[in-house]
């Protein structure tokens, strides 16, 4: 699916999908310290990492 033109105003990928016709569902969770974000190639190699090698060592990367 190519972006938008609400999704590339809007900044949300989320819009794409939904104007596609399809459904999503969110939830909202308590952030938490141990939590990690996607939103970069590396955020997704620590959570990667965290996968394969284990949480605690992702996390201490993240912080420094």
């Amino acid at each position: 699916m190519e972006p938008t033109p609400l999704e590339k105003r809007e900044k949300l990928e989320q819009l794409r999908v939904l104007e596609n016709g399809y459904r999503i569902q969110v939830a909202q969770v308590e952030a938490q310290e141990s939590m990690i974000e996607v939103d970069t190639p590396e955020d997704l190699r620590r959570v990667r990492q965290w996968l394969t090698a284990g949480r605690e060592s992702a996390v201490r990367e993240r912080d420094g």
